[in-house]
C-alpha cells in the first residue's frame, strides 16, 4: 500500500513499513453501498473467508457492535442497505 502523496500512519507507523498481508488482515474498506448475495448472512460473510467457522463469523459481527445481527447469520438476508453495510463490515 503506497499513498499517492503524503503519509498514512497507523499508531504512528507509516503503512509503507508494514507488510501488505499484515495490513490486509487488519484493515478493511467498507463501501457506502454494500452488496449482499442472495444467500444467508453467514454465507455472505464466508465469501471473504471461506473457511471461517460460525464462531469466527459471530466474532466478526460482535467486535464492531453488530452482535444482534450475528445471531441471525444463518437466515436469509433482508435486502436493506443497512444490512448490506453491516455484512461488508463482517466480511
Amino acid at each position: 500500500m503506497d499513498p499517492a502523496s503524503g503519509r498514512v500512519l497507523i499508531d504512528g507507523v507509516d503503512v509503507r513499513q508494514v507488510p501488505f498481508e499484515t495490513l490486509r488482515r487488519r484493515v478493511v474498506m467498507v463501501p457506502q453501498d454494500g452488496f449482499l448475495f442472495d444467500t444467508s448472512l453467514l454465507d455472505n460473510t464466508r465469501f471473504a473467508r471461506p473457511g471461517a467457522s460460525v464462531d469466527d463469523v459471530v466474532l466478526a459481527y460482535t467486535e464492531p457492535g453488530a452482535g444482534r445481527l450475528a445471531r441471525g447469520a444463518a437466515a436469509r438476508p433482508r435486502h436493506r442497505r443497512g444490512a448490506a453495510r453491516r455484512a461488508a463490515v463482517g466480511r
